[in-house]
This record gives C-alpha cells, structure tokens and sequence, in this order.
C-alpha cells in the first residue's frame, strides 16, 4: 500500500513538472503579462515540488550551465546573417574571410590598447551629472574606457542611442593581384557615444539604466567592426556601394545585433535581468523586441530568481519575498499575486 501511494505522488509530480514545462514557452497570442505570469507560475511551482529533489548546490550549477549556454544559442543567429550575406553576395569564401579577418584583428588591438586613455576623445561637459554617474557604472563594470570614447548629446536627432568602438586606421595593399590589410595599431580613432539627451531625461530611472546597457553593449561587443568589415567588402569588390547595408540580409544582422545587446547584460546580471524585463514590459505597445524575445528575457529572470531563493533554501531560509509578485518594486499591472503555501 506504501508503495502505491509513492508512486502516486511521483505520478502527480511528473505530471505537474511536465504542464510546466509546457507553459515556459508563449502560447499564439499570449500578451507580455500571461507570459509575465507563466514564468511566474512555473518558478512558484518549482518551489513547492521540485525544490527539494535534490541537492540546492547542484542545482544552483545546472541552471548557472544554462545561463552560459544560452549565449552560444543567442550567436548562432548573428551567425546565420552573416552567412547570409556572403551566400547572397559573395560566392567566393576566400575574399569574404579575407575581409572577415579584418573583425578579428581589429578587436585584438582594441583589446590590447584598453587601458591607455585616447589624447583626442571629447566629452561634452554639458551633459547631465546623473547620465555620467550611470554611463561610467556601466561602462567601468563592462570593461570600456571611457578615456577613449567621444560621449555627444545629439539633440537634433531623432535616435535616442548610437555607439561605436574605437578603431584602428587600416588601409588596403595590393601586392601582385593579391589583397592584404596593413593596420596602423599607433592611430586609433576615439569610438563614440551619442544620445538624445531630451528624450533620454524624460525617462524613468529604471530606462535610463537600460539605455546606458543599451550604449554600453555595442562597445563591449565591438558590433561595428562586423559593418566594417561588410562595408570594406563592398568596397573592394561590389561596384554599386551600400547594397549589402540597405539589404534584408542586413537588417536581420541588425536585429541579431539588437537582441545580444537585449540578452547578453542579462545573462550577466540578475539586476541587469530584471531591469532589462522591466523596461520590455512597461514599453510593451512599442514592440522594440520581439513576443519571442521578452519569454527569454522573463526566463532569464526567472533562472536568477530560482539561484537566488536556492541560495537562500542552503542556509535553511525560504523567505516569501524572493519570489514574484512579492517584491514591492516589482512590475505588474494585474492583481495576481502567487505566494508559497
């Protein structure tokens, strides 16, 4: 009888592990707040089933292993672009390496020169005390030097955000028909950071800090040695300039590009996640990312949630306010408010 009555409660828990599994994904038609509160659902759920299945360490490393996963997933769609491109516009390998090799080489100086300040940057000193405190916590915890970057504010434009990495000057050499990229590692351009600081002081503390991680990123990925490299293959070897860049093949690029820059803080950073999500939901009629991407963005969070109430659950403490809708600075606009019975 013991025995049935083990295996009945095995049975329900599989059977409940499995509808929650079901709902991490956005069902056709679900809003930013049912795939708010499926996450929510499956991290109370986690709690009160799954929690004590094994040990909280080891539990703590296997959804730390997915975190540092997902950021090869999320690549593997810069990748396909890239691809794209090449299979679209170039059909020889060997030239589109030759220019691709240019990324690579670019990131190695700007890796090895980080830390020497640029005599030439300039940052205008009208821009607002708190916009500095946040841009330079940003940028000092993502290892950029802001000693080599122009900060602008850009008042007449329209965009919010642009930024671009410091870059080396290179020129083109050709030997007996054959191409090379010479680099001048010793003259380096400041990179740039320009933002509409009109726009950027109406907003929210929380956006404010999402638009620092939103100018930081790029830097820290050095997105735009990807474009110089496309824009020196168009000018080397396609008569008619920017048909790559005004190409779909490149907007998806720019899309894979804009979706690191919304995943890869949070991976990082369980207030990088929750800020992240926040901004994401509170922006939600503008559809700046995707239904797709605002469910990984709430999955991410909610793997920071679960590491954090099972660090918690190690020390023999399980308190209610680590769990959605509990905190008082969360976000929500529905009255639902799941606690642990």
């Amino acid at each position: 009888m013991m025995s049935n009555k083990v295996t009945y409660v095995f049975i329900v828990c599989m059977s409940i592990s499995v509808s929650v599994i079901c709902m991490d994904e956005p069902a056709e038609g679900d809003s930013y707040d049912i795939i708010k509160l499926k996450h929510e659902q499956k991290l109370n759920n986690y709690i009160r089933i799954q929690a004590g299945l094994s040990a909280p360490h080891l539990q703590v490393e296997d959804i730390q292993k997915k975190l540092c996963a997902y950021e090869k997933k999320f690549r593997i769609r810069e990748e396909k672009a890239l691809e794209a491109i090449r299979e679209n516009f170039c059909q020889d390998k060997v030239l589109w390496q030759a220019c691709m090799s240019l990324i690579g080489r670019l990131k190695h100086i700007n890796k090895e020169n980080a830390h020497l300040p640029l005599t030439n940057f300039v940052q205008d000193k009208n821009l607002p005390y708190d916009f500095m405190q946040m841009i330079q916590k940003e940028a000092r915890e993502n290892g950029v030097n802001l000693e080599r970057i122009h900060i602008q504010d850009k008042r007449g434009s329209l965009f919010l955000l642009d930024s671009l990495s410091p870059i080396a000057a290179y020129s083109i050499v050709n030997e007996a028909g054959k191409i090379y990229i010479d680099i001048v590692s010793d003259e380096i351009a400041p990179g740039k950071i320009e933002t509409n600081m009109k726009i950027f002081s109406n907003k929210s503390l929380n956006a404010k800090k999402v638009a620092c991680m939103y100018l930081i990123e790029p830097l820290k990925q050095e997105f735009d040695f990807v474009y110089e490299a496309i824009g020196l293959f168009e000018r080397l070897y396609i008569a008619e300039s920017d048909i790559i860049r005004s190409s779909k093949q490149f907007e998806i690029l720019q899309e894979a590009h804009t979706q690191l820059c919304t995943l890869l803080p949070s991976l990082r950073s369980k207030k990088a996640a929750k800020a992240m999500r926040k901004f994401h939901y509170d922006i939600s009629t503008e559809n700046l990312i995707g239904i797709g991407d605002y469910n990984i963005l709430c999955r991410i969070y909610r793997h920071w949630k679960t590491i954090a109430w099972l660090k918690t659950y190690c020390c023999k403490q399980i308190p209610r306010l680590l769990l959605y809708g509990d905190n008082k600075d969360d976000d929500r606009k529905s009255e639902i408010n799941p606690t642990v019975t």
